[in-house]
């Protein structure tokens, strides 16, 4: 232990038991206010409460790392000092409206952090977690509403990295006006998240209906798309087909070749599974082989390639 002669104040006679479980709140106290980190590193303790770590260790309160040479600590589970629901919820509510009084006020670069780190390390349970969260995404939906399209226009950095995942033109033509159809008239924000939780779009075929890519199976592109609580606020703002593609080119998105179970795959005016298949040449159809073939080779086993 990293303990010195200075770490102690030999003037005081020993601490009553009243008096060391009242240092050891403090150090409870200490450790709640820094997110209930696992380890803590005794050069880090204010002085006064390094001269009480050995009783504390003592009474099994902490917990001592010997691979650390007993230079960090953990306090025992039974002696965390848990945040409650209504105190993280407090002070996450605190926290974002002292944000959105900043006049830089930037969803991107401030409140999407405090959304992302916000709440301690640890949790009391499972229960305490899962409704903190629940409220949490609650207020961080008020929020992104009251921010909505007008921050998205006037505070360009609000937007975040533009991601583009609806960049060919084939896509800008057939999915684009899709989607737009399909959440223009959604006006709530939680049907708004839920719809696209719910629902893939049929991308079109690795953009080669935009230009050639010789050699390259032409493999069907599905995409699911990801918003922000912003994104989704902004959507439910949106009135007009362009304004949905400027959300859209900030959004992020997952990308495969086929379809998770439980999810609605949506496809473009006039196009289908069959139409899809119909559109393949005798080329792509060969080429589709060679890659099911080579994949076998790298596997060791037998693939078959299904889209739908």
């Amino acid at each position: 232990m990293e303990l010195t002669l200075f770490d102690f104040d030999f003037s005081q006679e020993a601490k009553t038991e009243e008096e060391l479980e009242k240092s050891f709140r403090e150090l409870q106290e200490w450790h709640k206010e820094r997110r209930l980190p696992y380890k803590l590193r005794l050069q880090n303790l204010p002085s006064h409460l390094r001269m009480d770590i050995e009783r504390f260790k003592e009474k099994g309160w902490i917990i001592f790392d010997r691979l650390t040479n007993e230079s960090t600590f953990e306090i025992a589970d039974e002696k965390l000092l848990h945040y409650t629901v209504e105190e993280l919820i407090s002070n996450y509510r605190e926290n974002m409206e002292s944000l959105l009084q900043r006049k830089d006020v930037c969803w991107y670069k401030y409140v999407l952090n405090l959304r992302n780190f916000h709440g301690p390390i640890r949790y009391k349970d499972k229960e305490t977690k899962d409704e903190y969260y629940r409220q949490k995404d609650r207020i961080t939906k008020e929020v992104a509403l009251r921010l909505g399209l007008e921050h998205f226009r006037n505070i360009p950095s609000s937007r975040g990295m533009k991601m583009s995942h609806l960049d060919s033109t084939w896509q800008k033509e057939h999915v684009l006006p899709l989607i737009t159809k399909h959440a223009l008239p959604i006006m709530d924000i939680d049907e708004m998240e839920q719809f696209f939780k719910e629902h893939v779009f049929f991308c079109g075929s690795c953009g080669r209906w935009d230009w050639n890519t010789k050699g390259v199976p032409p493999r069907v592109d599905i995409k699911g798309f990801i918003p922000t609580e912003f994104d989704l606020a902004c959507l439910c703002q949106a009135k007009d087909e362009k304004t949905v593609k400027e959300i859209f080119d900030y959004m992020g998105c997952s990308m495969s070749s086929g379809v998770k179970e439980g999810k609605i795959l949506l496809f473009p005016e006039g196009w289908s599974k069959e139409k899809y298949y119909e559109s393949l040449t005798e080329k792509d159809k060969q080429i589709l082989e060679e890659d099911r073939l080579r994949l076998e080779r790298l596997h060791g086993r037998e693939i078959n390639i299904s889209f739908f």
